[in-house]
């Protein structure tokens, strides 16, 4: 008999797409203050992508690289949880097509810009590069995305800290 599967709700949908991104930040130089979801939506707060002073040309890149990181890990985590499952929730084509899709990234996104344009950095080569980043750093991490979405549908909100430390203990289990 064939295994009846219940349709996630939005909420699910947004927790894991909330915790995509937050699992991403750990592990790529993002530093998240507070996670928070709801019907309507969730937000991931993070600290402002910030150059050290008299960064390197190389410094910046990993910068830039590692906020698209950050920015795509939400939809493919949105998109790894809907695998398999009734689709709800974001439309993948627009998010991956465009990472200012999402009003709260706007920001992010104009820093990005400027910053790739004074280094002469092809914006959608560095996409590229991050996308494939970003699926690998999620689907190496499912077991820490499952466990912080979790959470986040119990609680609501939670600290970065509390989410980083979340995601450490998953870590520390599965070696």
């Amino acid at each position: 008999m064939d295994e009846i599967k219940e349709k996630p709700t939005e909420l699910e949908a947004i927790a894991y797409h909330e915790a995509g991104h937050a699992v991403a930040a750990y592990f790529h130089d993002v530093q998240v203050i507070s996670i928070y979801v709801q019907n309507t939506g969730g937000c991931v707060k993070k600290e402002k992508p910030v150059p050290a002073d008299n960064p390197t040309h190389e410094s910046l890149m990993r910068k830039i690289v590692n906020e698209l990181i950050f920015l795509q890990a939400g939809a493919v985590a949105h998109e790894i949880f809907n695998n398999g499952k009734m689709k709800v929730g974001l439309d993948q084509k627009r998010l991956f097509d465009s990472l200012d899709g999402a009003s709260k990234d706007l920001e992010a996104m104009i820093y990005i810009k400027n910053i790739a344009g004074e280094l002469g950095a092809s914006l959608s080569a560095l996409k590229t590069k991050a996308s494939g980043i970003a699926w690998r750093t999620i689907d190496d991490n499912w077991v820490a995305v499952e466990a912080l979405a979790s959470v986040l549908l119990e609680e609501r909100e939670i600290s970065g800290k509390r989410a980083r430390n979340i995601i450490r203990d998953q870590l520390s289990t599965r070696s």
